[in-house]
């Protein structure tokens, strides 16, 4: 009985050695990307290849900095114009290559209708609403010194969610926004950080985990079933009525100090309520929604969330993002052109 438990387990270390093997020198998939720091929460690492299958595809290298894209560095030139692109999985695009990226086209736009060096650079993290966009924002982009910000959001991006164990999050302290670091003292921090190494390096881990993500969002189904299953993705909006938006008022000091101490924009994917647009007006934020752009999409039956390489609904595809890439340069360029005007 003993021999045949022993040969049991030996059999399965051995599997699981040959398929770490196969994995790691394939490059098939990658090992997670992020680290924790402790005044970030969750970030990247820097200078490490990624791999990702998903309802895309996408092969890349994290820059020396630590984002995505080219390695611009914290200085910046006086004749150049720099865009911080802040937001969640929408903008950090492990669906597509750089080059598809509305980063890239967007740079390429503006860049070649102005003559004008642009720079624009990425911090887009999966899972980030407008308060993680926002702490991030002031921890770590705004050292590159952007002449310009873009948050790309949802409606549920302005609901603050009470998980935040391993990110900090924004309070209000006497009336003044203040970041809490609190999440170091979490116990999913913590242990996240004492497994670090063994997750940071093991395909068979990632590949684990991301398994647990698919199963806890229902997406298995849609995998295992194929044609008969229609997954409602993250490509829907989070609420059937936005008016159950809770903007509370930490989020409004958010909104308040962004249009304060950034030249900034919202992007919106979808539609929120009049009172939350009004007040990203009177903050002097353009506000911007590009639902008229995908829903012309739609009607042409083009769904700007169907990847034809895989027959999945998901992210913006490729053209997707180089309408909206080609749209926002548009009104960067009228932005730039109106202010010549003025001086």
């Amino acid at each position: 009985m003993f021999g045949k438990i022993f040969y049991f387990l030996l059999s399965v270390f051995l599997t699981i050695f040959i398929l770490e093997f196969f994995l790691q020198y394939s490059e098939s998939t990658s090992p997670s990307l992020s680290e924790l720091d402790p005044v970030l929460g969750t970030t990247l690492k820097k200078n490490k290849a990624y791999t990702y299958f998903n309802e895309g595809f996408s092969m890349g290298y994290t820059n020396k900095f630590g984002y995505y894209g080219p390695g611009y560095s914290e200085e910046r030139t006086n004749n150049s114009l720099r865009i911080a692109l802040m937001g969640d999985s929408y903008v950090e695009g492990h669906q597509l290559f750089d080059r598809n990226h509305f980063r890239s086209i967007l740079e390429r736009e503006i860049s070649k209708k102005t003559n004008k060096k642009v720079q624009v650079l990425n911090f887009g993290m999966s899972g980030f609403d407008l308060n993680d966009s926002y702490c991030y924002y002031m921890n770590f982009a705004n050292k590159f010194k952007p002449n310009l910000v873009v948050y790309v959001l949802e409606s549920s991006d302005f609901e603050r969610y009470s998980n935040k164990d391993r990110r900090p999050t924004c309070y209000i302290d006497n009336d003044s926004l203040k970041i809490s670091y609190d999440f170091r003292k979490s116990k999913s921090y913590n242990f996240a950080k004492q497994t670090s190494f063994i997750r940071g390096r093991s395909q068979v881990i990632r590949l684990i985990y991301n398994d647990f993500i698919l199963i806890k969002k229902g997406a298995w189904k849609s995998i295992v079933f194929d044609k008969f299953y229609l997954w409602n993705g993250s490509h829907n909006n989070h609420y059937s009525n936005i008016q159950e938006l809770k903007y509370d008022l930490v989020t409004k000091a958010i909104v308040k100090e962004i249009g304060k101490e950034q030249n900034a924009i919202f992007l919106l994917r979808d539609s929120i309520p009049q009172s939350i647009k009004n007040d990203i007006i009177s903050n002097n934020i353009q506000y911007l929604n590009v639902n008229d752009t995908l829903n012309q999409e739609i009607k042409n039956g083009k769904n700007p969330h169907y990847w034809n390489v895989t027959g999945q609904l998901g992210h913006w595809n490729i053209d997707a993002n180089s309408l909206i890439g080609e749209y926002l340069a548009n009104k960067i360029i009228h932005n730039l052109n109106k202010a010549k005007e003025n001086k």
